[in-house]
């Protein structure tokens, strides 16, 4: 029965969008746009800033950097020296790293034959293990392969390595030649860890320097260093860059040579560095977008009021046939049929098991058959259909609004008969 209740209630929504086509499309646009454009911006915001990066207690990681007094200069690098020193005399910093200052290079990667792009950071060896990140294949770099004489070996990011290579899984071992230089390939990392942003692959600082031939810009990639440290459990990073200010005033007076003196450090979250500045920008695009899909809600139920206010006759004629609330308001068939369900279980408990007292369901409490009070509510119910059908009657203008009701009186006959039963 219900199957059948939800079948007809479907058949009439259907005929009846179909026949207001200007209706039905402008809602399902307005709300399309709406639901789009959310959706869009939600993947956005949960791609950017609800998703974490790779690696461990990310929490725990800081980016430093040193900068002058004066402001004049905002970004200065550490020395691959200073940050030996840094992490062998911490007591904050339970692991240090270092990335190379002047971000990712365009090199050209040469295998088999052919030359492809190839943008490549210069890394220190502990700094997947100061990321607390592991390889999807094959290992990431070690220390030991940032030594002078260790072979030249490369770690692709997962987006190349897709790009490139299709994801096969017999990357690893592969040699290729970047600047004259022989190189293998030795792992390949996890999605979204793409930092410095924009690389491509990382190779350490020994063997980026075995690339160059100018000694002065080899020494530039070993001392124009980024730090990048991971805090130790309980630690602020208040304590870091207090900490660092000690050392870094200790190391600049027992540089040899001597250099730029008074550099304060500057210190970011991991997190922040890489994500950048677009979170207030995205939460304030998404709200916008929300605020469109509300409006978009706000015009379609606009439209259905209009809509419920055309349908005027043809609701008043439903209920003067017998329909009741639920199925006039659009609740669904099983509204309905609770409804009924619980009407006839209230009379059958009144007719055949109605207690002696005066309790719930006897003859005191009003739902009894012979009780005056359901008498009298069932003939206010009586006139309110018989009235409710004379209006709808008279809407209609003498014509038949259904096959059931073509034998009924017309609106024009019944108005001479209550015209002469009132003289």
């Amino acid at each position: 029965m219900n199957l059948d209740l939800w079948r007809h209630d479907f058949r009439l929504a259907a005929s009846g969008l179909w026949r207001a086509k200007a209706f039905s499309g402008a809602a399902v646009l307005m709300l399309c746009l709406g639901i789009a454009g959310t959706s869009v911006m939600f993947a956005l915001v949960q791609g950017v800033l609800l998703r974490k990066l790779p690696g461990r207690d990310q929490e725990r990681l800081l980016v430093g950097w040193k900068r002058f007094p004066t402001g004049s200069f905002e970004h200065w690098p550490f020395r691959g020296s200073e940050l030996d020193a840094i992490g062998g005399q911490s007591r904050v910093f339970e692991s240090v790293a270092g990335v190379g200052y002047s971000g990712v290079s365009a090199d050209v990667a040469v295998e088999n034959g052919s030359a492809s792009t190839i943008h490549t950071a210069a890394v220190t060896g502990a700094f997947f293990e100061v990321l607390g990140v592991q390889a999807v294949l094959g290992r990431p770099l070690e220390p030991t392969d940032d030594r002078p004489g260790a072979e030249n070996v490369l770690v692709l990011t997962h987006a190349y390595w897709q790009g490139r290579y299709g994801g096969s899984a017999d990357v690893i071992g592969r040699r290729l030649v970047i600047n004259d230089q022989p190189f293998t390939l030795v792992g390949v990392m996890p999605p979204d860890l793409v930092y410095p942003r924009g690389v491509e692959g990382w190779m350490t600082v020994a063997a980026c320097a075995s690339t160059l031939t100018n000694p002065i810009f080899r020494g530039a990639v070993r001392n124009e260093l980024d730090l990048l440290g991971r805090l130790r459990v309980g630690a602020t990073p208040e304590q870091a860059e207090s900490e660092l200010r000690g050392l870094i005033a200790r190391l600049e007076a027992d540089a040899t040579p001597p250099g730029r003196r008074g550099l304060l450090p500057v210190l970011r979250s991991y997190e922040s560095l890489v994500v950048g500045d677009v979170p207030g920008a995205i939460l304030a695009l998404f709200g916008a977008v929300a605020l469109v899909l509300v409006i978009a809600g706000a015009n379609v139920a606009n439209l259905l009021l209009l809509r419920v206010q055309s349908r005027r006759a043809e609701l008043a004629l439903r209920a003067a046939l017998g329909a009741d609330r639920a199925r006039l308001a659009g609740h669904g068939p099983r509204v309905a049929a609770a409804r009924r369900a619980r009407r006839r279980g209230r009379q059958r408990r009144s007719a055949g098991q109605a207690p002696a007292g005066g309790g719930p369901g006897g003859p005191r409490d009003g739902t009894h058959p012979s009780s005056p009070r359901l008498a009298r509510t069932r003939s206010g119910r009586a006139r309110t259909r018989r009235s409710t059908w004379r209006r709808s009657t008279r809407i209609t203008s003498g014509r038949s609004a259904c096959r059931c009701c073509a034998g009924a009186p017309s609106a024009t006959r019944i108005a001479p008969e209550r015209s002469r039963s009132r003289s």
